[in-house]
């Protein structure tokens, strides 16, 4: 039934149905039911009307709540453009692909949304100029959606290579449009479109590939040291300065500074509007008074984000400055803005001819490196953020009989958690494709060193001795999520002095009492002289003798009278050590060390009036751990020496005076108490008698 008010209208019934009516038998207070509407095919928008007693069959006291109309349609809102990496502010042309998310909604709260499917929806980007007025479009790209939409958001993921759609970086309008193709009929169709502005970069300074520098190598009899002093992190305000101090740590024996360098980390920028703008330190260096010229200069950032700081390094050569006693490092910033020093770090190769033969590699320079992670998602595959240091010109005997460790300095480090990154670990430390370092936490570098603001591994110098080879060598310091500035390299290579115990003149078989002269021959097999050197002999565990503060040149031998050893126990078998102690220092420690004892087992026999045959040798040699025992013998030995450690055939018996008064007494101590024992029976038969 319609009712007409007006004396003059027209109008059209385009749809008007009945469902089948639900009869509620019972319904108590506050109570609600929920009766299912029948859906069908949806074409277009319509009004639904739901009547609750229509017939006015119950008196209520308030009729005018019994229905309620609302539009049945579909309505696909562009809400919103998620940019899921790289980020918004970290799109650049280096991502490995560019991943965005369309957000689109179904309806809103005050209608009710009809499912829909089978339409487009589509990202449109274009060029905005700096009138920001848009051209045509650099590119599109569409997403066919079959499945039903229904009411509530959805994304629609896009991704593609950025290369393949831009040709340069520069400033972009994107644009999501829902239903782009009008395939549906919907009750709004003004909000299918929503855009945003961004710049995408023509480069990402997050990527590594900035490689450090060679800048000296050599070799010395002495060490290589390197320290921050006592650095913490300085912030510098325009006009300020600041001082790092460094202990006595080159000690008054050394001969001469054969290089020293000193590297100052650094960071700074300024504030336009929202952004920061990465500057160039302005710095003056000085090193115990003396102003200093730069020697390398080396600076990176970020580049592809709103907070774009610059991070550098400066080098400097203090050879001609350093002093034996404390040295300091003065900065001043000249610059208008703050700039930051991390610390100032402080390298010197010196001579000692105490000390054993060093190679040393320098490398230097800078490079920011963070890959892709979730909290800050720079589109980047960590196989990008890869920065290498190369050492060249390793010879084949540099890889032998070596203690090679690599020290890495990082201007700048940040790791983040687990959850945030998209591996175990947060960046890598390699040397010729060995891993090198250990992890602490989830990455490989200690943040906050000594408390200033650079970042070291573990140990330091991380030991790569068993990944040397001849040529080029390199190492690689990747972020496979954290953030990181390589700075330095270096490489030292010290090699040891190698004592081997090469013979001792112990018998093999002797009799009791007979006196030997034990003497040791020991020969340096490293490339480095042995100074204050011990060796010990031990016979069964007890230590006869020690031998202190000996000296041998490398690839010189020397033989040593140690002792004159007399065996008093018969039937024995004596176990004689040879062992020279092994060396190290600070920075090192002998690297074959089985070669370091020798052992040989003495056998005691009966001896003869000298005129008998003696025991037939074994023809053993002497006992040793590791290395060749029948090696040539050279430089010098003593007079008269015979050397017994070579097991041989039986020759001559040895008369023994103490053995034969041994037995004699034995056979003395034997007749005396039969002799004894005769005489007791002998006087108990008397008594019987």
């Amino acid at each position: 039934r319609v009712r007409v008010k007006y004396l003059r209208t027209s109008f059209k019934i385009d749809r008007y149905e009945f469902a089948d009516e639900e009869v509620i038998d019972d319904f108590g207070a506050e109570s609600k039911v929920y009766l299912e509407v029948p859906w069908d095919e949806y074409t277009a928008p319509y009004n639904l009307t739901v009547w609750i007693d229509p017939l006015d069959e119950i008196t209520e006291g308030n009729e005018d709540n019994n229905n309620d109309t609302a539009l049945v349609c579909t309505d696909l809102v562009a809400e919103e453009i998620e940019f899921v990496s790289p980020a918004q502010n970290k799109m650049s042309l280096d991502a490995e692909k560019f991943t965005i998310d369309g957000c689109i909604r179904n309806g809103d709260e005050d209608d009710i949304a009809f499912p829909v499917s089978n339409f487009n929806v589509t990202l449109d980007v274009k060029k905005r100029y700096p009138n920001d007025t848009l051209g045509e479009a650099v590119f599109n790209t569409t997403e066919y959606v079959e499945d039903p939409l229904y009411a509530g958001e959805t994304k629609i993921r896009f991704e593609f290579d950025p290369k393949d759609k831009f040709e340069t970086g520069g400033n972009y309008t994107v644009q999501l449009i829902a239903d782009s193709t009008g395939d549906v009929c919907e009750s709004d169709e003004d909000n299918n479109l929503t855009s945003v502005d961004i710049f995408v970069y023509n480069t990402s300074g997050y990527t590594g590939g900035g490689d450090l520098i060679p800048v000296a190598e050599g070799e010395v009899h002495g060490r290589v040291v390197y320290t921050i002093g006592d650095s913490s992190v300085l912030r510098l305000e325009p006009g300020s300065e600041g001082t790092v101090k460094y202990p006595d740590f080159i000690p008054h024996t050394a001969d001469e500074i054969e290089l020293a360098r000193l590297f100052v980390y650094w960071y700074t920028s300024h504030k336009e509007g929202e952004r920061y703008l990465p500057e160039i330190a302005d710095l003056d260096v000085r090193f115990n008074g003396h102003s200093l010229n730069l020697a390398g200069n080396y600076s990176d950032n970020p580049g592809a984000t709103d907070f774009d700081l610059g991070y550098g390094l400066y080098s400097y050569d203090v050879r001609d400055h350093l002093t034996n006693d404390k040295n300091v490092a003065t900065v001043t910033n000249h610059a208008e803005w703050r700039t930051g020093v991390h610390a100032i770090g402080l390298l010197v190769v010196y001579e000692d001819e105490e000390e054993p033969l060093t190679k040393y590699w320098i490398n230097e320079g800078a490079d920011v490196m963070m890959a892709a992670n979730a909290k800050h998602p720079t589109g980047l595959p960590s196989g990008d953020c890869i920065t290498t240091a190369s050492f060249g010109d390793v010879e084949r005997n540099d890889t032998e009989n070596v203690s090679a460790a690599l020290l890495t300095v990082l201007g700048m480090y940040v790791s983040y958690d687990r959850s945030d990154l998209h591996s175990d670990a947060g960046d890598l430390l390699e040397f010729n494709d060995r891993s090198i370092g250990s992890r602490i936490g989830t990455g490989h570098w200690v943040y906050h060193y000594n408390d200033s603001g650079i970042a070291l591994t573990e140990n330091q110098w991380e030991d790569v001795s068993d990944y040397m080879k001849r040529g080029d060598n390199l190492a690689e310091i990747q972020s496979t999520g954290n953030y990181m500035l390589a700075n330095n390299a270096f490489l030292r290579l010290i090699f040891p002095p190698d004592l081997n115990v090469v013979s001792m003149t112990a018998p093999e078989y002797t009799p009791i009492g007979i006196e030997h002269s034990i003497d040791a021959t020991i020969r340096n097999d490293g490339r480095s002289d042995a100074h204050d050197f011990n060796v010990i002999l031990r016979v069964d565990g007890m230590s006869m003798i020690r031998r202190t503060d000996l000296n041998l040149p490398a690839g010189e031998s020397m033989t040593l009278h140690l002792y004159n050893w007399t065996p008093m126990l018969p039937g024995h078998v004596y176990n004689l050590t040879l062992e020279a102690e092994v060396l190290s220092g600070e920075d090192w420690c002998e690297v074959e060390t089985d070669n370091n004892v020798l052992t040989q087992h003495v056998i005691i026999t009966e001896g003869g009036f000298g005129n008998e045959s003696g025991p037939v040798g074994s023809g053993r040699e002497g006992e040793r751990t590791g290395g060749v025992f029948m090696e040539e013998i050279t430089g010098q030995v003593m007079n008269r020496m015979i050397s017994a450690a070579l097991g041989e055939g039986g020759g001559a018996g040895i008369f023994s005076l103490w053995e034969w008064i041994l037995k004699l007494g034995m056979l003395a101590v034997c007749a005396l108490t039969f002799e004894i024992g005769y005489l007791i029976e002998q006087r108990r038969h008397n008594r019987r008698m």
